[in-house]
């Protein structure tokens, strides 16, 4: 017998604000910096934003039971701009925002397995 087709879903969303910032003045190596001095140093200062930490994050997502065992869905998520490692003090330009979409699948053969 085949199972009656019910379709259910369910979604979620969050969304997040980092305010990653260096909270006092720091003297650090990069080389490889544009902006480092001729010891290859830069100099973040209180403010500057931490490289690699997005301040915006967005997931967004939906799921849905086809059956009672097979599940089905994606999600979104959204980075904001950030700042490159090794430019702590923030003079070079940033990586521009970018969307992630997943797919995802799944079935429950039995109870147990």
């Amino acid at each position: 017998m085949t199972p009656a087709l019910a379709v259910t879903a369910s979604g979620r969303f969050n969304l997040a604000e980092i305010d990653a910032t260096f909270q006092s003045p720091l003297v650090l190596p990069s080389p490889s910096n544009p902006f480092a001095d001729a010891n290859g140093n830069i100099q973040a200062r209180p403010g500057d934003r931490l490289p690699g930490i997005p301040m915006h994050q967005l997931k967004a997502g939906a799921d849905y039971h086809i059956w009672p065992n097979w599940t089905v869905g994606g999600a979104l998520t959204y980075f904001s701009d950030q700042f490159l490692r090794g430019d702590e003090s923030n003079q070079n330009p940033t990586l521009p925002g970018y969307v992630v979409m997943s797919l995802h699948t799944s079935y429950k053969v039995t109870e147990k397995f």
